[in-house]
């Protein structure tokens, strides 16, 4: 039986939920487990190819822990402006097609929209950058809603960068920002 409090960490709630957060989910979100590790794996080789390389390292995923221990990913996603002509569709970030203004102005789908408004254990960002030439999975424990006022331990950090590193069957790089 794993100690998820000791491990990952007590669960939290978000210091903050944005008005726009309630009752919407990235259309991205999936739960980590073996499928979506693979398809994480195979994304990282494509990427690697000249080609995609550059935009791969344009996106970024976030992900959190839920209080059972389940990790959800997604792409960080924006909520598009109204439109008149139906609903607003969601969107990936950084991507500018109708959106004039600054990405820090936009209506950024945080880490809280990853369950459902409610605690975490343990959140951050997932991407792609270089070392030594090499693309690699980067991975970090900065979400400000569920982080910040409550660091996660270093055995922490480490537990959750092999568990990815488990799931992606790829090297994880934790990101110490």
């Amino acid at each position: 039986m794993i100690d998820y409090d000791s491990r990952f960490g007590l669960p939290r709630p978000p210091t903050s939920i944005q008005p726009w957060e309630h009752d919407v989910a990235p259309v991205s979100k999936v739960l980590l487990d073996v499928d979506s590790g693979k398809a994480l794996k195979d994304y990282g080789q494509v990427a690697s190819s000249a080609l995609f390389r550059a935009a791969a390292k344009c996106f970024l995923f976030i992900w959190a822990m839920d209080i059972d221990g389940a990790v959800h990913v997604a792409f960080e996603e924006v909520l598009p402006p109204e439109t008149s002509s139906g609903p607003p569709l969601l969107c990936g970030h950084p991507r500018r097609r109708r959106f004039p203004a600054h990405p820090a102005a936009e209506k950024k789908l945080g880490h809280p929209t990853l369950v459902s408004c409610g605690n975490a254990r343990i959140a951050g960002e997932l991407f792609l950058d270089e070392c030594d030439r090499k693309l690699m999975w980067y991975i970090n424990v900065a979400s400000g809603r569920y982080c910040r006022d409550m660091q996660p331990t270093p055995d922490q950090c480490e537990a959750v960068r092999h568990y990815f590193e488990t799931m992606i069957d790829e090297t994880v790089i934790l990101d110490e920002i």
